[in-house]
């Protein structure tokens, strides 16, 4: 059963992702000034969300925990419509798709001869529609700086979570792998700042950050925080999900109508 949750999941995305493609190729027929952009993104969670800490607390002067291991930017990639609102295209409506590629890794010495190594693994799917506004524009490259706001629906993967134990005494490995949190759907918003220019004729820079909240919307204490891989381990136990606040980077290359 759990297999066929996850095919469907994943044709779900599919076609989610062909409707939308699909839509903004028609409007595009019909938007002067309609942009297609691309590019990378990158992930980082903020503040003291469990996901963010490390599987294993290496000072042993603080108290143990057992985090997601995601303590760092997880590397992405996003798909953005924009469609100019008004004469001036002072607002335009970003529908962006992004995919985000979360991986914590950590490493522990249990003794001299045996070593862990510890994989926690989920991918995000998002989609999103907002308005964003340009406060400056200049005459030099067509440029804007711009904020914006926006709503996003997540699709968070179920983990994948393995253990690699070394014994190097024995010469042998031990692979233990889990997967105890299902797949699941969030609904977010996010503040946006960025900068656009023009670099060749119809194509465009989009640098921009965010600023936002993962899963504000949807959320189910009885599962536990929504990005580590265990509910409960020998001296923790989760009984809420907590906000996951998160800051992206993009960088994509437009081409406008």
């Amino acid at each position: 059963m759990r297999h066929v949750g996850i095919r469907i999941y994943r044709k779900a995305i599919i076609v989610i992702l062909l409707l939308i493609t699909l839509t903004g190729s028609l409007l595009a027929q019909f938007s002067k000034g309609f942009s297609l952009g691309w590019g990378m993104k990158t992930t980082e969670l903020i503040g003291s969300n469990p996901a963010s800490k490390p599987f294993s607390e290496p000072d042993p002067n603080k108290p143990p925990l057992f985090g997601g291991g995601f303590d760092g930017p997880q590397p992405g990639m996003e798909l953005l419509f924009e469609f100019p609102v008004g004469e001036n295209n002072n607002f335009t409506i970003p529908l962006g798709i992004d995919y985000t590629f979360f991986q914590g890794l950590q490493r522990i010495p249990l003794t001299y001869f045996v070593l862990q190594d510890l994989d926690n693994r989920i991918d995000i799917s998002s989609i999103s529609l907002g308005l964003n506004y340009a406060i400056k524009k200049y005459d030099i490259a067509n440029a804007k700086f711009y904020v914006g706001l926006e709503a996003k629906t997540s699709f968070v993967g179920k983990n994948v979570f393995t253990i690699v134990t070394n014994y190097r005494n024995l010469d042998s490995i031990e692979i233990l792998e889990s997967s105890l949190k299902e797949s699941c759907v969030r609904l977010g918003g996010s503040l946006k700042l960025g900068l656009e220019g023009e670099i060749a004729q119809n194509w465009y820079v989009n640098i921009h950050g965010t600023l936002g909240i993962l899963n504000l919307v949807g959320r189910n204490d009885s599962r536990g925080e929504l990005l580590t891989p265990y509910r409960k381990t020998s001296f923790s136990f989760e009984n809420q999900e907590s906000l996951v606040f998160t800051i992206q980077y993009s960088f994509l290359i437009q081409y406008r109508l």
